[in-house]
């Protein structure tokens, strides 16, 4: 089904107005997709992409009803920053906890891959689905790269469970201290509070020593 509905006109015209000819029946084609169950339905969660000189990805949220997937969400098409797509979900109670993620391959345990993410939920209603963008921000480093929802750049992004309801985000960086003599990775953690539908901020860094110190870099 996916293949079928692959919006490859929608994502060539992108690329022309950037200036990469691609041709929309020859280019590489990939699909990445995670199916979840919420509110007693299941959806299919479905990044498109079209494989030029840059990534032209698309985001879908299709509903699986007795007829058939229906399509409830699209995002606008955007040029990728990173050519690979992943998601990652959570459960706390009933709703489920979504990350979508562009780049730092989860799978290859590559922490030193940055990374775009988005963390989002969404309730359904007969008319589509509501969307609320949970992604938070880490205040020393930020992305001017095109995203479907607000975007978290960061290194070893993950999302789990750490108990059956308790689901905790975490990001870090690298930076360097003033005298440049260690190497900060400070790492972020944010807890989902399910009261206020958002994730708060929880207390945590981590330093790792320096193999050497770099000037000015």
């Amino acid at each position: 089904f996916l293949t079928h509905v692959f919006p490859r006109r929608r994502l060539a015209r992108l690329a022309r107005a950037e200036r990469d000819r691609i041709a929309p029946n020859s280019a590489e084609r990939a699909i990445t997709y995670h199916i979840i169950a919420q509110e007693g339905l299941r959806f299919v969660l479905a990044a498109y992409s079209l494989r030029g000189s840059s990534p032209i990805n698309e985001l879908a949220i299709y509903r699986l009803e007795a007829t058939g997937p229906n399509e409830v969400w699209r995002s606008k098409p955007w040029v990728g920053s990173f050519s690979d797509l992943h998601f990652a979900s959570a459960k706390s109670q009933s709703r489920t906890i979504l990350l979508f993620q562009e780049g730092g391959n989860p799978a290859a345990n590559n922490t030193n891959a940055f990374a775009l993410a988005s963390i989002f939920t969404f309730l359904n209603k007969p008319d589509g689905v509501y969307l609320r963008d949970l992604t938070p921000e880490l205040p020393w480093l930020r992305a001017r790269a095109r995203f479907p929802l607000r975007s978290l750049y960061a290194e070893g992004i993950s999302l789990q469970n750490e108990t059956s309801d308790v689901v905790v985000l975490r990001a870090s960086d690298e930076e360097f201290n003033r005298s440049m003599s260690e190497r900060i990775r400070p790492q972020r953690a944010w807890k989902y509070n399910p009261d206020r539908n958002r994730f708060d901020r929880m207390n945590t860094a981590e330093s790792v020593p320096a193999t050497e110190a770099r000037n000015g870099q």
